[in-house]
């Protein structure tokens, strides 16, 4: 029975839901307030039954439609793809006066619809007669109400042949001042608003202009910029702009607008709805916690500090207090000379050293080091600190403690004095921070943020721990405000990387400060885990409140929100269509273009009016503001919406909905030129036609595809190309290049037009909106600016690439000012007083890349030859040049108008003044702000914000727009290095700068990643001697004074064909180097030479002419226009390859063949390569855990076809060859099997380390069989003999003694081998997964090094003591890898054999139960047995 009636309960509630929903669709404007109040009344009856029934009073409530709605959403769709939708299908946001035929037509089929639903109710309230009395009365009651709300909806289709409609009164809420009121008040006041005021007909002229003072102020002092700089360089990142993933939302297929929202399964609004209804998640109070940190009582930091309260008196005078009077500082500062107090902000390095940003540069210093743990302060990174300057630059300063001494004649030191500003867990005394374990002390921990240097972790002191890798866990309680301990940890040295852990700030009274593990984060290859750790390392939002969740249910559940007769339906008048990636479904600008009878076009920019949602100062707000922006991660899922996500899809522009917008009209001539003073606004409702992707805009514009807005697709791309041409000159055809992650991946680097058609429109619109603000408020403006780069830097830069500069695309045109001498042209070299080529200028290219241009040039395919030209970032000394550009540039930030002038507002890269952030309001505030500023501005109240205000969220979003920025490039990072787990990839990277110890590498199009991940640790390359840096006479170099780095190497280094490698020159034969000199092998084998007068004619040509394919005859290509090598000196007396072999003679026609064997004297090859700014290395990118997080680094070197240089063993032997150990040795020891498994593991660790110290043995080209988990290669004995290579070594012999031999061993002589380590690499297809011989034109995304480690477990000789003898060697891998398709492939193998000293330790302790028994003894730490009578007779 209690089943029963709680189905009956269901469908009655179901039932009513439906009536009452049928005529919220009917209600005019007037009528809204009603509604709503018999939606509470359908609420409180479902809460009444305690009903699992959904709650559907509306489709924007749970997001299923009723049959009625989906009916009608049908009708509309097919309707929008004959042509425009009707206002039948827009009725939700049409007007009064042209929405009252279709509700009087329908006003007797919705009556028709009551009835039904009615009697349907009574059916189901009788059959539940066992019900209580009450609930039956509620029933009645509400049945009731529904039949008036049928006779109010008659009614209302009868009052709606009134012409107009009266004056409404009009409450401002977006230009009138706020009051002091509480947000509960404020809420109250919301649900009272009422309909505006205003006459508007639709077929009036719109008459609200945006006018600019005069027509260059769009282009104000630049001419020609470019959009480049170190945030906003991505021509998409940052000016609307990161629009390949910006706008990736959450895909669904739904028939109906409510199904739509509710259908976005997993999201954070469904997530938190969920954890609020539960007491706490662990998740979220993780992220509580490290938000706002720890609150400790008094005694728990008694009681915690008394347990360090002896090492904490050994520093307790180690730092000097720093200065926090501001007034003081200001003082100081101020009465002293500038060059000895300086404001700068702080950031910390490592645990001692530190480099402070001078905040006002002078005498062209910018940075100062502080050197020392103590002159550093108790300060944070990001600190905004005053520092003492030491002494001016030419002095050598001496270190006592570490008897050194410092030459400043480079570097400017000092010490931090005073603090005037923590950026950092301002006012939070116990902060919670994540961190890593110190690589050499347990007791220490490291936060990955480097916000401190090292904490010092709590412990309990216990003595009999199991293992010296453990920590201390405590807990933390809420309640008690205090830490207690949990449990240990033991953390082996091999998962170090694995582990992170947050830790509690509990004072600082020491040399570090005291720090307390309360969570413990284990990773693991799966990307969730390692995207939490970034959510908490970043401070992601992923919870929304429960205040803000209440918002949006009351705005989800009202069908308007804004008085629509204020607002023009431009639903017939414009084809209005959106252009997102794929799958997008958050879409907050669309477009239209309309051809003008009179001549022209009049384009549409039409951006959702998401402010007519978000109320100023509700619960929804304050949410949006404290997110700041929408974070995003790629290809992992939803994006950490600003807005709850059934918000950002209701604001969304879908296809066939109405939708609330800002209209903003510009007016073009035929011939594409935009006419500044015809520019309109409004507020408008708009419908979008069509969502189209970049793929199709990209087919449209290439005419590779057909479509029903094909003409208006084109026209926009000519006016685009026309704002485009205009802002950035030639600068318009550079392309930015990106790695591709995923082949269906849209991004700017495959969509070039496509994305730059969206991005001028969207430039040129928040100009003009920044114009028009700027007139109506002209303090109270947030305007998006970027500094001028140092005019000293910007020489620096055009000094280091003297000639290349004037080449790079993308910075053509720029500008003059600056004291700049000449701007950057390439036509520079045609004019009388520019710069003279001269015959051995020359630029590079590599070689697969020179390979494809040609192949198409062949086939007569200009385009592509030129995309290939237009790819900036695949060019050496173009990408450099950039790169060292983009580090020059200062950030791009928002400034509030009224706190700055001149200067301080321009946007230096977009060259124009003045600029905001209008166009995406689903997924930034300073949007919204924006929109609000313009509501006002039309409307003419006053502005809703002050002064003090914007430039207060102003400065909240620059922090937050910057952790947005480090999140989304470690996202990608983990993105990429989520695909190189699966399969590495080979790149070609370039060099950029060298030091002693490291050689920092560009890889194109992977700007994103950490620095770390492309540096080449010199100490990996196994080099046999200290780099030697010499003055780079090479013509790209040598102007600019650069030096290069010589590596030299002495390996043994063989080939199964007893051969030396083909010579460079066959003509010439193979040079060798004389006696004592290194053979020097070619540095650039994977680049061409150009002239540069050639590859300039190349540019103009089919880059920057109008039609390439007209000009294609009138160049002068030639495919061999190689530069002789003797241009460059690097390049003399080298040869392509090197090994240990001797073997050249001559063939009969004079050529140099390598043929025969002969005994080889030297078994050790000496050779040198010089590395140069802009050399192409190929390298091979994997990836590892590092800090917790899955990351890319550089697994292995390809210099040469003999030299391959695997990392992963160098940087991590015991994790690669071997396990780490994490038992202790002990001082006594069980028995021979306990002495075993402590010391074995500890002996094979001292191995791996000392193989990769020692010298290798490289054989190349040998045939190897591979299986799943093991596999064998062969090689003649009279090879091994020759090139004195050994498998098996010395061999160890027992004797065992008769009370130590067990029943199973023979009484007899026993030899035992020990395993080596082999390195095997072998080349193979990306396509085919086979072997594959590499060429030098083969580009690198064609082959990847397959790499896998192995040790030696079986080594056997067949045909013995014959002169066919041969060596087998099988293995064994020592992880499981994919193999190659094929089971025997060529492979060079490296092999690591063990000290001979080594070998013979691993047998002996291996096998202790075979030895005497004083040994045993001794090892074990027992009792010395008696000497026997043959041990008495030795004495």
């Amino acid at each position: 029975m209690q089943t029963f009636r709680q189905k009956s309960e269901t469908n009655v509630c179901e039932s009513l839901n439906f009536c009452i929903s049928e005529v919220i669709s009917d209600f005019s404007d007037v009528e809204e307030t009603k509604v709503n109040r018999s939606n509470m009344n359908i609420t409180d009856l479902k809460d009444a039954y305690q009903s699992d029934s959904k709650y559907i009073s509306s489709g924007y409530e749970t997001g299923h439609s009723t049959e009625f709605e989906k009916e009608d959403t049908k009708k509309v769709r097919k309707k929008g793809q004959k042509g425009l939708p009707d206002d039948s299908g827009l009725s939700e946001f049409s007007d009064i006066e042209e929405s009252k035929l279709f509700r009087e037509s329908l006003s007797m089929e919705y009556k028709q619809k009551m009835k039904s639903c009615t009697e349907n109710s009574i059916f189901l309230s009788s059959e539940i007669e066992s019900c209580k009395t009450a609930d039956l009365k509620m029933i009645a009651e509400f049945t009731e109400n529904s039949a008036e709300s049928d006779k109010k909806s008659t009614t209302l289709s009868q009052c709606s042949d009134k012409p107009e409609i009266d004056t409404v009164q009009q409450k401002l809420y977006h230009g009138k001042k706020r009051k002091n009121k509480s947000a509960k008040q404020r809420r109250k006041d919301r649900n009272k608003k009422l309909l505006a005021t205003a006459e508007v007909h639709y077929g009036d002229e719109i008459k609200i202009d945006l006018q600019w003072a005069n027509e260059e102020d769009y282009y104000i002092e630049y001419e020609q910029s470019q959009n480049i700089s170190d945030d906003d360089f991505s021509l998409y990142s940052d000016e609307n702009i990161d629009l390949t993933h910006s706008r990736k939302g959450i895909s669904s297929e739904d028939d109906g607008e409510g199904n739509e929202i509710t259908q976005t399964k997993g999201n954070y609004y469904e997530k938190s709805k969920r954890l609020h209804a539960q007491e706490r998640s662990r998740s979220f109070a993780e992220t509580q916690m490290l938000q706002y940190g720890l609150e400790l009582s008094e005694k728990c930091l008694h009681d915690l500090k008394h347990k360090f309260r002896r090492p904490a008196k050994k520093y307790a005078n180690f730092y000097t207090p720093l200065v926090q009077d501001k007034a003081l500082l200001e003082m100081t500062y101020e009465q002293n000379p500038t060059t000895i107090y300086r404001k700068a902000k702080l950031q910390i390095r490592s645990s001692h050293t530190a480099v402070c940003t001078l905040l006002e540069p002078f005498n062209g210093i910018e940075t100062v080091e502080i050197s020392g743990r103590s002159k550093c302060g108790k300060a944070y990174t990001d600190d905004e600190v005053v520092i003492k300057i030491f002494r001016e630059k030419g002095h050598t300063h001496h270190i006592k403690r570490m008897n050194k001494k410092i030459n400043t004649s480079e570097n400017l030191y000092g010490q931090v004095i005073g603090l005037l500003n923590r950026n950092r867990y301002d006012q939070i005394d116990h902060p919670v921070l994540v961190c890593e374990l110190d690589k050499y002390e347990y007791d220490k921990a490291k936060p990955v943020c480097k916000t401190l240097p090292k904490f010092h972790l709590l412990s309990e002191n216990s003595e009999d721990r199991p293992s010296p890798f453990c920590v201390d866990i405590y807990d933390y309680n809420e309640n008690t405000k205090r830490i207690t301990h949990k449990r240990s940890l033991q953390v082996s040295p091999a998962l170090r990387q694995k582990y992170l852990f947050y830790v509690a700030y509990i004072s600082w009274e020491s040399l570090y400060p005291l720090g307390a593990i309360i969570r413990v984060h284990k990773s693991t290859d799966d990307l969730m885990s390692a995207l939490r750790i970034l959510e908490l390392q970043y401070k992601v939002p992923t919870l929304y409140s429960r205040d803000t969740l209440e918002e949006a249910d009351r705005i989800l559940g009202l069908r308007s929100l804004d008085n629509r007769q204020t607002r023009y339906d431009l639903t017939n008048q414009c084809n209005t269509f959106t252009i997102d990636p794929m799958n997008s479904e958050v879409l907050d600008d669309a477009v239209s273009i309309n051809k003008l009878p009179n001549g022209g076009y009049r384009v549409g920019v039409h951006i959702t009016d998401v402010s007519s949602f978000v109320d100023i100062d509700s619960a929804l707000d304050e949410e949006a503001r404290q997110r700041g922006t929408t974070f995003f991660r790629g290809q992992f899922g939803d994006p950490h919406q600003m807005l709850p996500e059934p918000i950002s899809i209701k604001c969304s522009l879908k296809e066939c909905y109405s939708r609330l917008a800002f209209s903003i009209f510009y007016h073009f001539d035929e011939k594409f030129r935009h006419i500044n003073a015809d520019t309109k606004c409004c507020k408008s409702i708009i419908a979008s036609h069509s969502q189209m992707t970049y793929a199709q805009v990209q087919d449209i514009i290439g005419n590779q595809a057909q479509h029903k807005f094909k003409a208006d697709v084109l026209a926009l791309f000519e006016i685009s190309k026309s704002l485009r041409k205009r802002r950035l000159g030639n600068g318009m055809a550079s392309i930015n290049y990106e790695q591709d992650v995923f082949e269906d991946e849209e991004n700017s680097s495959n969509f070039p037009e496509a994305y730059y058609l969206i991005e001028e429109i969207m430039i040129l619109t928040n100009h003009s909106v920044a114009t028009y603000l700027l007139q109506k408020f002209p303090d109270c403006v947030p305007l998006r600016c970027q500094d001028h780069p140092p005019s000293r830097k910007l020489k620096e830069w055009r000094k280091e690439y003297p000639k290349i500069s004037n080449l790079i695309l993308r910075l053509q045109g720029y500008p003059t000012t600056l004291d700049m001498k000449t701007k950057i042209d390439i036509d520079v070299f045609d004019k009388p007083d520019g710069p003279k080529l001269r015959y051995n200028d020359v630029m590079c290219v590599q070689k697969w890349l020179w390979s494809t241009m040609v192949d198409h040039l062949n086939n007569k395919e200009t385009t592509k030859a030129a995309e290939w030209l237009r790819k900036e970032d695949l060019h050496p000394f173009h990408a450099l040049a950039i790169q060292k550009w983009k580090s020059i540039q200062t950030f791009a930030e928002y400034r509030c108008s009224g706190m700055f002038t001149g200067s301080k507002i321009k946007h230096f890269s977009l060259g124009v003044f003045p600029y905001t952030h209008f166009t995406s309001p689903v997924r930034r505030y300073i949007d919204i702000v924006v929109h609000r500023l313009l509501h006002a501005a039309i409307d003419e109240n006053s502005s809703p914000y002050s002064c003090e205000e914007v430039h207060s969220i102003c400065q909240d979003m620059n922090k937050i727009a910057k952790e947005a920025k480090d999140y989304d490039n470690h996202c990608k990072s983990l993105l990429l290095a989520d695909k190189l787990q699966r399969s590495p990839v080979t790149v070609h990277a370039f060099v950029d700068e060298c030091n002693e110890k490291d050689l920092s590498l560009l890889i194109p199009g992977c700007s994103y990643l950490n620095k770390h991940c492309t540096q080449l640790k010199l100490n990996h390359l196994r080099v046999n001697e200290r780099p030697k840096f010499k003055a780079d006479i090479d013509k790209p170099n040598s102007e600019a004074g650069r030096q290069y780095m010589v590596l030299t190497w002495k390996d043994r280094i063989y080939s199964t064909s007893g051969q030396r490698p083909f010579p460079k020159y066959p003509k010439d034969g193979y040079k060798v180097m004389p006696k004592g000199q290194p053979q020097k092998i070619n540095p650039h084998q994977k680049t061409d030479f150009k002239q540069m007068s050639g590859w300039i004619e190349y540019i103009k040509g089919l880059v920057i002419n109008s039609d390439p394919s007209n000009m294609l005859p009138h160049i002068n290509f030639d495919p061999n226009d190689a530069v002789a090598a003797s241009f460059l000196h690097s390049s003399v007396n080298t040869e392509n390859d090197v090994n240990s072999e001797v073997q050249h003679v001559r063939d009969p026609k004079g050529k140099w063949q390598n043929t025969g064997t002969a005994f080889i004297t030297e078994q050790y090859c000496s050779y040198s390569m010089d590395f140069h700014h802009g050399q192409v290395i190929a390298v091979q990118l994997s990836s590892e855990i590092q800090k917790g997080i899955l990351t890319p680094y550089i697994q292995l070197v390809d210099m040469t076809q003999n030299l391959k240089y695997c990392l992963q063993h160098m940087q991590d032997p015991v994790g690669t060859l071997e396990e780490y150990s994490t038992i202790s040795t002990k001082l006594r020891y069980d028995d021979s099997k306990h002495y075993k498994s402590v010391w074995i593991p500890i002996i094979l660790m001292e191995t791996a380390m000392a193989v990769v110290r020692d010298d290798a043995i490289v054989i190349n080209n040998i045939p190897v069989s591979i299986n799943e988990n093991d596999g064998y290669f062969i090689l003649r004995s009279d090879f091994c003999f020759e090139r004195n290579i050994d498998f098996g070594g010395k061999s160890v012999y027992f004797k065992e003694e008769e009370d130590d031999i067990d029943d199973t061993e023979e009484n007899e002589s026993q030899r035992f081998q020990s395993e080596d380590y082999l390195c095997i690499k072998c080349p193979v297809s990306t396509k085919t997964n086979e072997y594959v011989r590499v060429r030098k034109t083969n580009a690198p995304n064609e082959y990847n090094i397959w790499t896998n480690h192995a040790k030696t477990i079986k080594v056997s000789k067949t045909r013995k003591n014959t002169p066919d003898e041969k060596i087998r060697i099988h293995f064994r891998f020592i992880k499981n890898r994919p193999l190659p398709s094929t089971k025997r492939i060529m492979c060079s193998v490296e092999i690591m054999q063990k000290p001979e000293i080594d070998k013979r330790i691993e047998v002996l302790v291996g096998h202790i139960n075979r030895s005497t028994l004083l040994a045993k003894a001794i090892a074990l730490n027992r009792k010395v047995p008696p000497l026997g009578m043959y041990n008495i007779e030795l004495y």
